[in-house]
């Protein structure tokens, strides 16, 4: 599935595609035992071939349409999949798995100036942790949002959650996210937009 938002000439595409093709359980069980299961490079390769393929549309009708290509979440980081894969060989095996898929992204954007890519797995490092690799474990923590708020890498309804009860990012999750995204096309394409 591809997410674009994009309007005019001067209009900006985030495509963020693949999560519901290879970011859930049956495919990062796959992919944990072996991250060139061919099933789910088969899925990988897909979705990589659908966002060149939307990419090159919107290029062709509007050629000076900057974009923006998401790289993909490591849902094993996940607060319902915590118990999961806490393994450090079932981990290096996700990450190698899903460098595919970025690796490609980053190519894509490499080559072309119109494009940038926003790694999503370093970005929810950077906030909220992740994985301590050697043990396979959650290795997250808490990012403060004012003197009032600790948020925590947590499912819940309550505001000191990151992602709400029914799995959907919360408002800090997507706060964070869209101010980043923000600065990027700000320093990647000097456009002027106002930092959020």
């Amino acid at each position: 599935m591809m997410m674009c938002r994009c309007a005019t000439r001067d209009g900006l595409v985030v495509s963020r595609s693949g999560v519901n093709d290879f970011g859930k359980k049956p495919a990062l069980d796959a992919r944990a035992k072996s991250p060139d299961d061919p099933d789910v490079l088969l899925l990988i390769d897909a979705c990589v071939a659908h966002v060149r393929m939307a990419i090159e549309l919107i290029h062709e009708r509007h050629p000076e349409t900057c974009g923006i290509l998401v790289g993909i979440p490591k849902n094993s980081d996940w607060p319902p999949y915590f118990e999961l894969w806490q393994s450090p060989t079932e981990q290096r095996n996700l990450n190698r798995g899903l460098d595919h898929f970025d690796n490609a992204m980053r190519a894509m954007a490499d080559a072309d100036s119109r494009l940038a890519f926003f790694d999503d797995r370093a970005w929810l490092a950077r906030h909220w942790g992740q994985r301590c690799l050697d043990a396979g474990l959650p290795d997250d923590r808490s990012l403060k949002v004012r003197e009032t708020l600790s948020v925590a890498f947590s499912s819940g309804d309550s505001p000191n959650h990151a992602i709400l009860a029914n799995r959907h990012a919360r408002i800090a999750w997507n706060t964070f996210r869209s101010q980043e995204l923000v600065d990027l096309v700000r320093t990647q394409f000097e456009l002027r937009l106002d930092s959020i």
